[in-house]
């Protein structure tokens, strides 16, 4: 019923450019330090706020119980600070927009007490906000930062709040999707039409789809999403065939890095209104569609570990599924993407030239 509904639409050019497509997503990873709260103790007759702060010192605590072995603790602070677990050096942070993650060995079975001392230097211009943000994450349960951590300290706002509107790493790998689909007999033309946010890669039958190295343009998503197509006739065949995306970041939503990784801090938007991930596509010919984005559609955690429009991608060729983008492969084990609300954003196409790789670098050592 689809492919006649869908070449009924398309010989009418209705407005919808992907014919009734859905768009997916998938599940939203949220760490546990997007949570807590910014805190900042007042240690003068001056109440601190998100615009300013007394330069010098501060220090927070927060007692808790453990069942002993180990805890995971994330932390970030402005302008810097040292952390202790029971009286011993467990991290530092310089750098509030890259927070720090430690792992937390040994704790004792029994009262165990974190304690900071941060720093808030003097600053030349009209602001100079302080503040400290932590999660630790123990025996299942999670303590953030908030007014209880120590004596005259005060809650500044969730981890969101201006200036730092931060975001914590995202260290999930970012995920791949796939769709089998059948072609009765083999069509004069077949095109794909994609949206991916942030970057994508697609694959017909195994085979790369363009030769981009950025299929996805950037643009002020909230206002204008482009879309491009791809003459894919020599990529499919006559009975089973599939495609493949590969998703990840990009402006859409700009995560804080990993600490050490390069961060630009006055440019981190995030339009994803809590997807992360955003897919919708469409493969047709004139007769109408062959596939789309719809229920069928499943993902897995891909290979890509770190996507990153400043710190970079790391990708880890050894999480790869074989075959994950061809007909045969065996997809029993992968989840249903999610199909969510359209974007309020106009969708358009893409009318300029590729931006296709000038020159590419061979590897001189394999770890």
């Amino acid at each position: 019923m689809i492919c006649c509904l869908a070449a009924a639409a398309i010989g009418m050019n209705v407005a919808d450019p992907f014919y009734g497509a859905a768009w997916l997503t998938v599940p939203a990873s949220h760490a546990a330090i997007e949570r807590a709260h910014w805190i900042w103790q007042k240690t003068t007759q001056v109440t601190p706020t998100t615009a300013n702060a007394p330069a010098g010192e501060a220090t927070f605590r927060r007692d808790f119980d453990s069942s002993g072995g180990h805890g995971k603790l994330t932390f970030a602070c402005d302008n810097r600070c040292v952390v202790f677990l029971n009286d011993i050096e467990v991290g530092r942070s310089e750098d509030w927009a890259s927070p720090t993650q430690v792992l937390l060995d040994g704790l004792r079975n029994g009262a165990n007490t974190l304690r900071v001392e941060a720093t808030n230097d003097a600053a030349t211009g009209n602001m100079n906000p302080a503040g400290f943000i932590a999660a630790l994450e123990v025996d299942g349960k999670e303590i953030l930062s908030d007014a209880t951590w120590g004596e005259n300290v005060v809650d500044l706002g969730p981890a969101s709040v201006d200036p730092w509107r931060l975001r914590a790493a995202d260290l999930s790998p970012c995920p791949i999707f796939r769709r089998a689909f059948n072609v009765a007999s083999m069509p004069a033309k077949a095109t794909l039409r994609i949206i991916g946010l942030g970057h994508y890669q697609a694959f017909i039958n195994g085979r790369k789809v363009g030769d981009a190295a950025i299929n996805q343009p950037w643009s002020q998503y909230d206002k204008r999403i482009y879309y491009r197509d791809f003459d894919i006739t020599s990529m499919v065949k006559p009975g089973g065939n599939a495609i493949g995306v590969m998703l990840g970041n990009g402006f859409w939503r700009v995560a804080s890095p990993p600490s050490g990784r390069a961060v630009k801090d006055d440019a981190m938007p995030d339009f994803s209104a809590g997807r992360q991930y955003l897919l919708r596509f469409v493969i047709f010919n004139d007769e109408g569609v062959l596939a789309s984005s719809d229920s069928e559609v499943k993902y897995t955690a891909g290979p890509v570990t770190l996507s990153h429009i400043y710190a970079g991608e790391d990708f880890d060729a050894r999480r790869e599924p074989e075959g994950w983008d061809e007909p045969n492969f065996h997809d029993g084990d992968w989840a249903k993407a999610m199909e969510t609300s359209s974007p309020a954003a106009e969708l358009s196409p893409q009318t300029w030239p590729d931006l296709r790789p000038k020159e590419s670098f061979s590897p001189t050592r394999v770890f």
